[in-house]
């Protein structure tokens, strides 16, 4: 019984680690990617948010790292490890939910922006970042009381640790649900009133947010199954020590996808740039673009969009200006 308790406590802790470590490296990729594209010219709130995530991120690379090694290296073969688990394994559920509940308030914020002429709107945002906070307290709730249990493994097995939990993944489940839904039905909206030109970009912004919202939801209900299906096998700490890192990869892909349309000359070209960027569009011409701040499709609560005008300037001293379309 203890051999086999062992087994299924340290076969999710493996995989938890590999996971973790490579969706550490998806996570840098991303933020070395936000800071050549977007870090110069994002306001001050958003570079914020990616910081705390950064510094998050790698405090649970450090915990989850010093739970691998206690129980995976320095302590293998000692049956008492299920006696006693290493603090940093009480603490990933802090990381985790402080990470998700940022992420979480963030699109909760842009439900509030974009919907700002919908009550509806509101109401869910404020829903939404009801159940974040909920979900994080969940989280905190778990880990202490898993401390006061002397972090002792038949705590996991335990009816008020289930309690916890079920109350953590369907707050967070529920969360995540909301904000997809809510953030596509105001795209839908704002393309119903758009201009024609503008339809491909709403459509791409619909289906980068379904994806972003699909990819946290499933993960989470996913969770919630194991959880449920398989109370004894542990399996679910594997899904609980990613999920932290999994919402961090979200958030920063979201920053990182968002897309510039350029119109003009009868063609539209795509790239990676935002209104206030000096790039180089084609091999030997420079662009600078400036941008001044429109509200569209006001009637009913679309999206602030930045309309800005380029100038195109090659060898020969030929210009031309073309229109410049971006979502803020």
């Amino acid at each position: 019984m203890v051999e086999n308790l062992i087994l299924l406590a340290v076969g999710p802790v493996l995989f938890s680690v590999m996971f973790n470590w490579g969706l550490f490296g998806v996570f840098l990729v991303q933020i070395y990617i936000y800071i050549v594209w977007y870090h110069p010219t994002d306001r001050g709130a958003i570079r914020y948010i990616v910081y705390l995530l950064f510094v998050l991120e790698c405090i649970l690379t450090g915990l989850l790292s010093h739970t691998g090694w206690e129980i995976l290296a320095d302590r293998w073969g000692d049956p008492t490890i299920l006696q006693n688990i290493p603090w940093s394994a009480a603490a990933c559920p802090i990381n985790t939910g402080a990470v998700a509940t940022t992420v979480k308030l963030y699109f909760c914020w842009r439900i509030w922006l974009l919907g700002s002429n919908s009550q509806t709107a509101r109401v869910i945002s404020a829903m939404c970042a009801l159940l974040s906070v909920v979900q994080w307290v969940a989280a905190i709730t778990f880990s202490v009381k898993f401390i006061q249990q002397d972090m002792n493994i038949t705590f996991l097995l335990s009816d008020q640790s289930r309690t916890i939990a079920i109350v953590w993944l369907i707050s967070s489940t529920v969360g995540d649900v909301l904000i997809a839904a809510s953030l596509v039905q105001i795209l839908l909206v704002a393309k119903s009133h758009s201009l024609p030109h503008t339809g491909s970009l709403l459509n791409r912004l619909i289906i980068q947010t379904i994806q972003s919202g699909v990819v946290t939801a499933v993960f989470t209900t996913f969770h919630l199954i194991f959880y449920l299906a398989f109370p004894k096998s542990f399996i679910h700490v594997t899904f609980m020590y990613i999920l932290g890192r999994l919402y961090a990869n979200v958030f920063l892909t979201t920053l990182n996808s968002r897309r510039r349309i350029q119109i003009g000359g009868g063609a539209a070209s795509q790239g990676i740039a935002l209104p206030g960027d000096s790039y180089t569009l084609r091999s030997g011409i420079p662009v600078v673009s400036s941008g001044t701040k429109i509200g569209l499709f006001q009637d009913k609560g679309g999206i602030e969009m930045s309309i800005s005008t380029v100038t195109h300037s090659d060898r020969e001293a030929e210009s031309r200006k073309d229109t410049n379309l971006s979502i803020t």
